[in-house]
Order: C-alpha cells, then structure tokens, then sequence
C-alpha cells in the first residue's frame, strides 16, 4: 500500500442538486514505494462538490493541495508548488 489518508469533508447547501464540498484531512505515505513523490505525506486541504444521481450514487469532483509534512514553518510559503496540487473525481 502506497497511501493511508482520511479526511472530513463539510457539505454545504445540501438543497441545491449540486452540493459543494470543503475537505481537510491527512495523508501518510510510504517513503520507500518508488510511486510517491515526497509531497504526498501531510495536511490535505481542499474544496469541491458533490452531484448525487437518483439510484443514491453521486459524483464527487475535488481539488486539493497537501502541505507537505517536512517543511520547516520557514518554507511554508516556498511549499506552493504543482505537485502538492490534484485532482480527484469519484462515485460515492
């Protein structure tokens, strides 16, 4: 396993069809796995929505940055970078 991350997410607006999403969570991954890229350990921040069809499935598109969990608080602005940045979309 390369990856164990959990995260909350805050809903808001959820009479709309289309509701959207705040995320914060953590991520640990394996330094060792020769996938992971040294970013991708830390503080998960992020913001999307969520469109919920009929049959009580929903799409779930999010984007979010993880601060990575080895910068100094010195570096934290230099930490802004492309590959802290994804793209998630899912079935929920």
């Amino acid at each position: 396993m390369d990856e164990i991350a959990a995260s909350y997410q805050h809903y808001f607006d959820k009479g709309n069809r289309v509701i959207p999403l705040l995320s914060i969570g953590l991520a640990c991954s394996d330094p060792d796995s020769p996938s992971v890229r040294p970013t991708e350990s830390g503080l998960r921040l992020g913001s999307g929505f969520e469109y919920p069809f009929s049959n009580g499935l929903s799409l779930v598109a999010s984007g979010d940055y993880t601060v990575p969990a080895d910068v100094d608080e010195t570096d934290f602005i230099d930490a802004f970078h492309a590959e802290g940045w994804a793209i998630r979309l899912g079935l929920r």
